[in-house]
Parts: C-alpha cells; sequence; structure tokens
C-alpha cells in the first residue's frame, strides 16, 4: 500500500503487469526498475528500529543535496548506499547519492560482504576510512578474496 502511495496506483499495476510477462521470459527485476525509486528502497518492518518496527520505512530523499552537505560541512566525501543481506551472494549494491571524492572501488571493497548486517545489529550508518597510499593493495586484496568466495 505504501507503494501505491508513494507511485501511484497506476504505475504499480502496470509494473506488476509487465513484470510478469517479464518473468515468463526469463527476465528478474522488472518490477523494481518500473513501479519507482521507492519500489527497490523500501523496508519492511524486520528491518527497523522500535518504535518504527510496526512500520514500512521508504527509503531516502534528497540525498544528492545530504551528501554535499556533509562533504561541505564536514570536508569529508560521503555516500548514501543501500546494502543488504543479498549484497554478499549478488554482489551488488545500489549507490543512491555520492559526494565527490568518494572512491567506488574502496567503497565496493568495504561493503560488499555486509559488514554492518542486517539483524540485530541495525547499523544505518557505516564510516569507511583506508590508507590512500595503500589503495592498490587493498583492492587487490579485495579482488582476490571476493574470487574466492565466488563459485
Amino acid at each position: 500500500q505504501v507503494l501505491v502511495d508513494v507511485s501511484g496506483a497506476a504505475r504499480v499495476l502496470l509494473a506488476a503487469m509487465v513484470a510478469v510477462a517479464a518473468r515468463l521470459v526469463g527476465k528478474r527485476g522488472v518490477f523494481y526498475r518500473l513501479a519507482g525509486e521507492q519500489a527497490k528502497l523500501i523496508d519492511d518492518v524486520s528491518g527497523t528500529l522500535p518504535p518504527y518496527d510496526q512500520f514500512v520505512t521508504l527509503g531516502p530523499e534528497r540525498v544528492r543535496q545530504t551528501v554535499e552537505a556533509v562533504r561541505t560541512k564536514l570536508g569529508l566525501p560521503c555516500a548514501v548506499v543501500d546494502v543488504n543481506d543479498l549484497t554478499h551472494i549478488k554482489g551488488k549494491f545500489l549507490v543512491l547519492g555520492k559526494s565527490q571524492g568518494v572512491d567506488e572501488a574502496i567503497l565496493r571493497m568495504a561493503l560488499l560482504r555486509n559488514p554492518a548486517g542486517n539483524g540485530e545489529q541495525q547499523t544505518p550508518l557505516v564510516l569507511i576510512r583506508h590508507d590512500p597510499a595503500r589503495r592498490a593493495e587493498l583492492l587487490a586484496a579485495a579482488t582476490a578474496d571476493e574470487e574466492a568466495r565466488t563459485p
């Protein structure tokens, strides 16, 4: 219902119909691409902290403004990402927004295994720091680790 309220009934219905047809030909994820930005960002009640554990939680708004404000006020690069328990299985996460100075390769290396978790950890904020002088070494180790865990 929340998605219908945010994206509109017609858009959600059309996305569902097209997604069913796409599934019949083996294409997955069509609903989330067509139903609007919030479709892939909505968290259910199991992914939230009390007292919000009784409600569906929408994804963030004004992400670009937020990451730029953090960068400007704190002088630190900032990214807002959607990482979950499927990230380490699928090898993907969603970068919702990033400021200038964010090293996407380091971001991927740091978050690919979802180190903050999604269960009882309830950690919505992760700080990533690295030594720029060791960037190549860190990325090589991460690449080797990712290749070793991928069947």
